[in-house]
């Protein structure tokens, strides 16, 4: 989107199945694909206001394929803003890899960035193997988010996307300086911007 104010990127990791298409198409097209044709690189954007921004979200999915974790180029995370690593609550093994393959990468690499640990298939919870109380506290431990997202009934998928882009919307605004003042409103104690708040344009 040329008329942008702002270019946003987001990198999504995870293993293959644990539904990280599914979560994007549900938030791009608002609606629940259940069989997505594979990809090895899915890429995707979305014009959203942020903080009175025109933001453009650029969001990059990649194939959950361990050996092809190993061959993402490492521009991918140092250029990111923000990063969704996802697993399955019903597979240990996706949690298992979340926590050692794929968000050990990215505090390797981008210590930065937002980093989001997302429980997908919460609708499966009959199924359910991975605690939330397992993943808050392994979350808590690193420093990173932790939230559980639905693509199927699109529970927290919207504030999955929207709050990251808050945060990193928020954070180069602030970066920017008083120039922005005119535009955005700050908080008493100068740290926040008022209000938080973003959307679909």
């Amino acid at each position: 989107m040329e008329n942008s104010d702002l270019r946003l990127n987001i990198v999504m990791l995870g293993d293959t199945n644990v539904g990280k298409s599914c979560l994007l198409t549900r938030f791009i097209k608002q609606r629940f694909i259940e069989k997505i044709p594979f990809k090895a690189i899915e890429y995707q954007t979305i014009p959203l206001i942020s903080f009175n921004k025109v933001v453009t979200l650029q969001i990059w999915n990649f194939m959950g394929n361990k050996d092809y974790q190993k061959t993402i180029p490492s521009h991918y995370y140092s250029k990111a803003d923000g990063f969704i690593v996802v697993y399955d609550i019903t597979s240990d093994q996706s949690f298992l890899n979340a926590r050692t393959l794929w968000m050990s990468q990215v505090l390797k690499n981008a210590q930065y960035s937002y980093k989001v640990l997302v429980g997908n298939k919460c609708d499966l919870t009959i199924n359910r193997s991975v605690s939330q109380l397992t993943a808050k506290q392994f979350s808590e431990i690193v420093g990173v988010e932790n939230i559980e997202t639905s693509a199927k009934s699109g529970m927290n998928v919207e504030n999955l996307f929207l709050s990251l882009v808050d945060k990193i919307t928020e954070k180069k605004l602030c970066n920017i300086g008083n120039d922005e003042t005119d535009i955005v409103q700050f908080s008493s104690d100068k740290s926040k911007l008022l209000p938080r708040q973003t959307r679909r344009l």
